[in-house]
C-alpha cells in the first residue's frame, strides 16, 4: 500500500464568524496533537509521510509537541497556508488550504495524496484504500471516495488521489463553495467528480471498506465510533458491500 503523502488540515484559532463546536485553541490544538500521534502509528502501514497544513499561525510545537510516532518513522512536516476568506465557510478555507499544501509538496503526477480532516483519524485506512493504490502509480487522474447513492454528495473527511487528479479536477474548489447558500464543499467535489467522469477525464474508486473515523466532528461535536456508530456501520455493511460491486458509472 503506498499513499505518498497524508494530508491533514488544520486551523488551531478558527475565524470567529465560522461556527465550530471547540473554539478554543489549546483545546483545539490538543485534539490535533492526539490525531496526529495516532496517524503517525498508522502512517507506515500505508507508506505515507505526514503533512500537515495549518492556516490560522500556529507555532510547530502547538501541533507536534509531544507527539509520539513509530520509531524512525519520519517526522510530520508542517505546511502553511494563508487563511482563506471565512465568509464561504470552512469548507472554501479548507479547498484553499489543500491547493496551497500541494504546491508546496514535491509529488510526481501519478503518486497518492491522502487528505483527512486534521481531527479525525481513521484506524482502518490501510485495509479502506483499495489495490489500485499498492504500487500501481496510475498516471491518469484517479481518486477514491465514498459518496451517496445518486453521487450528489462525497464524503470529504477523507478523499484519496493522485496528484494530477487534486491539480486537474479537484483545483480552485474554494470559489464554487457557498455555504450560506447550502452549497458545501462536499457538493463540490461531486460535482467536479461528476464532471471528471463524464469527460473521461477521471478514474473513480470506491473504498474496500466504509472508513471507520475516529475523533470528533468540528461542526457539532459528536463523537464518532461511539458504540452507536459502531452497531449502525454493523447494519449497513452488507448494504455498502452491495453498492461496492456495482459498476462505478451506475450509482455509488
Amino acid at each position: 500500500m503506498t499513499v505518498h503523502w497524508l494530508l491533514l488540515t488544520a486551523t488551531v484559532r478558527a475565524p470567529t464568524s465560522v461556527r465550530v463546536s471547540v473554539a478554543d485553541p489549546v483545546a483545539r490544538a490538543g485534539q490535533y496533537r492526539a490525531a496526529i500521534s495516532e496517524w503517525r502509528r498508522l502512517a507506515p502501514a500505508l507508506g505515507a509521510r505526514i503533512a500537515v497544513v495549518e492556516n490560522s499561525g500556529a507555532a510547530e510545537d502547538e501541533l507536534f509537541a509531544d507527539v509520539a510516532g513509530v520509531p524512525g518513522s519520519p517526522p510530520p512536516v508542517l505546511l502553511r497556508a494563508e487563511q482563506g476568506d471565512p465568509r464561504r465557510g470552512k469548507g472554501a478555507m479548507e479547498a484553499d488550504m489543500i491547493d496551497q499544501a500541494l504546491a508546496q509538496l514535491e509529488v510526481a503526477p501519478g503518486e497518492l495524496v491522502a487528505k483527512c480532516t486534521g481531527r479525525l483519524v481513521v484506524p482502518n485506512a490501510a485495509r479502506a484504500v483499495p489495490p489500485f493504490a499498492a504500487g500501481a502509480g496510475e498516471r491518469a487522474p484517479a481518486i477514491v471516495l465514498r459518496a451517496t447513492l445518486g453521487g450528489s454528495y462525497v464524503d470529504t473527511r477523507l478523499l484519496v488521489a493522485t496528484t494530477s487528479a487534486w491539480s486537474d479536477v479537484l483545483a480552485g474548489m474554494a470559489q464554487e463553495v457557498d455555504e450560506d447558500a447550502g452549497h458545501f464543499l462536499e457538493h463540490v467535489v461531486a460535482d467536479r467528480v461528476h464532471l471528471g467522469r463524464s469527460r473521461q477525464a477521471l478514474a473513480v474508486h470506491r473504498f474496500r471498506q466504509r472508513p471507520r473515523f475516529a475523533g470528533y466532528s468540528g461542526t457539532s461535536g459528536e463523537r464518532y465510533d461511539t458504540p452507536a456508530g459502531r452497531l449502525r456501520r454493523v447494519a449497513g455493511a452488507p448494504v455498502e458491500a452491495l453498492l461496492r460491486r456495482l459498476p462505478p458509472d451506475k450509482q455509488f
